[in-house]
């Protein structure tokens, strides 16, 4: 453990010194490496990077505004969303902030530490939305942990995780301010929320409820001290808990039958666990606009498709911090656009409270970014499923003649296989020749696969 701790410390200082250097000559700070290529080496393949470059397409990503008004630095400041609610766009929050791309290590467990360094100033992780304040150089890493720990202290208290809960450790210097990522909305109520926020500090097993000041997406934390556990904000449970939301939508693959649209509170790491959940099914996301107005933790809602389709469940709770994000699937008997989507409150007569359509056009454009990866992923899908597949009741005619027009197989090979006696053997023998077909041509039998069993192909790609 302590071989592991000062591998860490001289990480964060080696980061350090090269922060420090960029800061000092920030003419050349757009030519330096940026830490960012750390991650990229770190990750399996380059094909998770475009997908995150498509999630930071909803964000803004430039430089502090010159002016430091709320507003404005709320807009332009890099890796936080834009400021769009309409009840509480008039709460004042801090001045301009200077981005800083982190440093990320993933462990064995799947877990994420952030590093970051910085000269003094004030600063916002591009990732996460944390900002912290310093006179001085300093070298800090964070990583987001459960709410589970603290639930009985939480139920006890009458308070509710309002944020993401983060255990920060400061290996050198120190931070004079920390502002923590929120999202609750206090527009309608400004200074009841204000005074029922709280920061929640664990240390050795100890709980306490510290004061701090709240804006619009952040709640400033000073004269910070950290554990193992870390500062995080909090919200009162006795009155309608009101929160900023994300949907996002997601389609197995381009010709999908089914799609998956999550409602979350709106917090970057609940948005990368689904990400990184939706990853593994290799899925194409459609990014859509939040809801203009918060939505009640706790209430019921529901989605309506037009044209219609069978949408499970039915109603859905809006769930907080340490759950599962949840989700609606969407079933369609065929794929259609326009889709239009519409969400309604339960609790209030099935008001609308957000609608979206969305085009051919928009779905195409997402679907190129994603379909250039997967001939790999599409030839491992042909062989580990290939019992599945022969099985699968397919129509064999189609598959083979479209495996014609590709040059997968010749006239002589659709003539044995169409010679076989049932469904099943003459898959068997496609499978057959497709052992001499390699990656691509594997990856091009999947597409086959895709057009005309797309039901099949769903199941098999979807694990829910």
């Amino acid at each position: 453990m302590a071989q592991k701790s000062i591998s860490n410390i001289q990480g964060c200082l080696r980061f350090s010194r090269q922060t420090t250097k960029r800061k000092a000559s920030s003419e050349k700070k757009t030519s330096d490496a940026s830490p960012t290529s750390t991650l990229k080496q770190q990750e399996s393949s380059g094909d998770v990077h475009q997908k995150r470059q498509r999630r930071e397409q909803y964000y803004n990503v430039g430089k502090p505004s010159p002016t430091g008004s709320f507003l404005e630095s709320q807009t332009h400041t890099r890796g936080f969303p834009k400021s769009r609610c309409e009840l509480c766009t008039h709460v004042s929050d801090s001045s301009s902030w200077d981005p800083v791309d982190p440093e990320v290590s993933t462990g064995e467990d799947g877990s994420v530490t952030f590093y970051l360094s910085s000269a003094s100033g004030r600063y916002q992780c591009s990732r996460s939305g944390v900002r912290w304040v310093c006179a001085g150089e300093v070298s800090l890493q964070y990583r987001y942990v459960s709410w589970g720990q603290f639930r009985e202290d939480l139920a006890e208290s009458c308070y509710k995780p309002a944020g993401p809960l983060v255990d920060i450790k400061v290996f050198s210097g120190k931070l004079d301010e920390v502002h923590l990522p929120h999202n609750m909305c206090i527009g309608d109520s400004e200074k009841d929320v204000k005074h029922a926020m709280k920061i929640l500090h664990g240390q050795e097993g100890k709980v306490s409820l510290e004061t701090c000041e709240v804006g619009q997406f952040h709640a400033k934390y000073l004269s910070p001290s950290f554990s193992p556990v870390g500062p995080v904000m909090i919200g009162k449970s006795e009155q309608a808990v009101l929160v900023h939301c994300k949907l996002l939508h997601y389609r197995p693959s381009a010709t999908s039958l089914i799609q998956r649209t999550y409602l979350i509170p709106e917090d970057r790491d609940l948005e990368d666990k689904v990400s990184c959940q939706e990853d593994k099914c290799n899925s194409i996301q459609i990014l859509l606009p939040d809801p203009v107005r918060p939505l009640q933790l706790g209430d019921s809602y529901s989605l309506i498709t037009t044209p219609r389709s069978t949408v499970t469940p039915q109603d859905m709770i809006l769930r907080g911090y340490d759950a599962t994000p949840n989700f609606y699937k969407i079933a369609v008997k065929m794929v259609k656009f326009p889709l239009t989507m519409k969400l309604t409150h339960n609790k209030k007569n099935k008001k609308c409270v957000w609608t979206q359509r969305i085009q051919e056009d928009d779905f195409c454009k997402t679907t190129a970014l994603t379909n250039k990866k997967n001939v790999v992923e599409a030839a491992q899908f042909v062989d580990t499923h290939k019992i599945e597949v022969i099985d699968g009741g397919c129509l064999v005619r189609p598959i083979v003649d479209a495996m014609q027009s590709y040059n997968l197989i010749n006239d002589e090979k659709v003539s044995i296989i169409m010679a076989e006696n049932t469904n099943e053997n003459k898959m068997r023998c496609v499978y057959e020749f497709l052992r001499s077909v390699g990656p691509k041509g594997k990856a091009k039998f999947y597409e086959i696969l895709q057009k005309h069993e797309p039901q099949l192909v769903d199941s098999l790609n979807d694990p829910y």
